[in-house]
């Protein structure tokens, strides 16, 4: 059964409980990482998640809370097993990721192979393998910033990622009539207007993007220090869950 493991689900600034950006997809005896930021290869060992079946890496932009994971995450896998590891990203980052990975060159990162796209307002293919089919678009962030759809191929399933935005259109097109939204709540509500400035969604604006995708399940991560008092409710006819690190949300 393919599932999805929330690593981390806080941001750069989050309770103490909740870790940097990370969530790890399982689907047929394979793992795909998307995000990586600090301590996601602890995290990874807590889950007592297989780092021999991780084959990709995708990352959404290269602020710290989304890339500094990698490294370590890297070169742990490389020293467990030759198979090659892609790490993915678009390529207006390409020089930050080349810059990151500078620092780790051994003779085990060999094995590692860097793979941009040119990422666009569009839709547009950044992997696919016999599991899954995986395409993206830009957000809307401080940085560039892009948003992954993730197609599970057996299982039917759709996940769109929407790594840090604000509110935007571009996203809801992109996720429409998909089976799960997993978008950041980095504010509270009293920062709508802030939010925009700053390139990041409050709940109720993630809730309302999931409204707008007609999804059937909302997932909040990138979450700040807010109080949550109930982490599964519906609005309308849409399931939203508020995940902790290290939970497990099952695809049936």
């Amino acid at each position: 059964m393919a599932k999805i493991v929330f690593l981390g689900t806080g941001g750069w600034i989050s309770s103490i409980e909740r870790n940097e950006s990370a969530l790890l997809i399982e689907t047929q005896g394979s793992n795909y990482l998307l995000d990586a930021g600090e301590a996601t290869f602890k995290q990874i060992q807590k889950a007592k998640i297989n780092f021999r079946k991780i084959k990709a890496i995708f990352v959404t932009h290269s602020h710290g809370d989304h890339v500094l994971g990698i490294p370590s995450v890297v070169l742990y896998r490389t020293f467990l097993t030759r198979h090659e590891i892609k790490i993915i990203y678009p390529n207006k980052i390409e020089k930050d990721i080349r810059n990151l990975m500078r620092y780790i060159t051994t003779e085990l990162t060999k094995n590692v192979r860097l793979c941009s796209f040119y990422a666009k307002e569009k839709e547009t293919n950044a992997y696919e393998d016999k599991n899954v089919k995986i395409s993206c678009i830009k957000s809307k962030h401080t940085s560039f910033s892009v948003a992954y759809k993730i197609v599970l191929k057996k299982e039917r399933k759709t996940i769109v990622y929407s790594g840090d935005t604000s509110p935007t259109e571009n996203l809801v097109k992109f996720g429409k009539n998909s089976d799960i939204l997993i978008h950041e709540a980095s504010l509270c509500n009293k920062y709508e207007n802030f939010s925009f400035k700053v390139g990041h969604s409050t709940v109720n604006q993630a809730i309302s993007e999931g409204l707008k995708c007609n999804v059937s399940m909302l997932v909040l991560v990138h979450l700040g220090k807010q109080k949550i008092k109930k982490r599964k409710f519906k609005v309308k006819n849409m399931t939203v869950f508020i995940p902790n690190d290290l939970e497990t949300l099952y695809l049936k």
